[in-house]
């Protein structure tokens, strides 16, 4: 989250890059369902609640191995929320991701690493 006021209960991302950002791509970036799970679980904040934006800069490779922004600058602003069944659905990947990186783990007979997944999640 790059920028958030959580007592007005907002919050924006920003992105730089070439590839296009489209509503449709911003209302299924799972990075913002990620951040409103953990305003839910830590403030208990509603995800309806939230006013979140994703601000997209449009970027160029200049040929010399430099990244510039594309002229004229403009700055494409995206309005997006997330439903509380969105983000317990999210929880519940999470979850999932967990127990196959677990299941990986043990297959190949590595319990540190498996000790290392459980202590992150």
């Amino acid at each position: 989250m790059d920028n958030s006021d959580i007592p007005k209960k907002k919050m924006a991302e920003f992105k730089t890059g070439k590839v296009k950002w489209t509503q449709k791509r911003v209302d299924e970036l799972g990075q913002i369902d990620m951040y409103l799970l953990m305003l839910y679980i830590t403030h208990k904040i509603r995800p309806e609640d939230m006013t979140v934006h994703l601000y997209w800069l449009p970027t160029k490779e200049n040929g010399d191995f430099s990244i510039s922004f594309v002229e004229p600058f403009r700055v494409k602003s995206f309005r997006t929320c997330r439903t509380m069944t969105q983000i317990l659905e999210f929880g519940v990947f999470i979850n999932k991701i967990q127990k196959e990186m677990i299941d990986y783990c043990e297959q190949i007979g590595s319990k540190g690493i498996k000790n290392k997944i459980v202590f992150f999640l």
